[in-house]
């Protein structure tokens, strides 16, 4: 949601360059609004909060700590649960992994991929012992450990940031508005990498990106034909 906010407001700066400063105002009010009203939202159906609602300070401290700050930025004890999940887990974690962590989102194909045999899902089950919740996200740093070992474990970040900077350098001089969204969508999805995983990321782009590429192939040869 906050992506496609950041990108409709770079829309809106293009098209009414002379109303930066209010939409500016309309963009740190939504911001400041929504965040936490979704973050408290998110939390108050997690089991391991269980935020009652009756006190706003005792709701508010158990989600802002240590914790929660620890999900959201891939810190110290969710980057420990890959390792867990590496030491238990390293004999079954093969290249069918990767590609199941690719194309287990991909629409019509994922039946062919074994969503059980997948990185987040290993996460999953060393955080709680069980397989019956599946809400955590593996930190892409943990990930790329798992697959590339301790000392190419920044190879993913570093990939994902790279193409981050490639996709935010296209925006400028692309004239068309489709892939202007595109590009703004991949640029700034790819710079939240340390927030998210490759799993995430390669579902953003099979359901977000491809649709809309395939929208603007179609245009194009519209357009050719009349």
């Amino acid at each position: 949601m906050i992506i496609n906010v950041l990108i409709f407001t770079y829309f809106l700066y293009l098209y009414y360059p002379t109303k930066k400063r209010f939409l500016k105002n309309i963009f740190i009010i939504f911001i400041v609004v929504m965040v936490p009203i979704a973050t408290f939202l998110k939390f108050n159906f997690d089991d391991e909060l269980q935020l009652s609602g009756k006190n706003i300070y005792s709701s508010t401290s158990k989600l802002v700590n240590f914790r929660s700050f620890d999900a959201y930025f891939s810190g110290p004890y969710q980057v420990s649960v890959s390792l867990k999940v590496n030491s238990l887990f390293k004999k079954r974690i093969t290249y069918h992994t990767l590609l199941n962590d690719i194309f287990n989102n991909f629409p019509l194909i994922n039946k062919y991929f074994d969503s059980r045999d997948t990185i987040p899902s290993y996460y999953n089950y060393v955080y709680y012992w069980n397989n019956k919740i599946y809400d955590k996200i593996c930190p892409l740093i943990g990930q790329s450990y798992i697959y590339f070992s301790i000392f190419l474990c920044p190879i993913l970040p570093l990939i994902f940031i790279l193409l981050s900077f490639v996709f935010d350098n296209k925006i400028s001089s692309e004239t068309n508005e489709i892939k202007k969204y595109m590009y703004s969508y991949i640029s700034i999805f790819f710079a939240l990498c340390l927030c998210l995983n490759m799993t995430i990321m390669f579902q953003s782009i099979w359901l977000e990106i491809l649709p809309l590429f395939l929208v603007y192939l179609t245009n194009i040869r519209l357009e050719k034909k009349f």
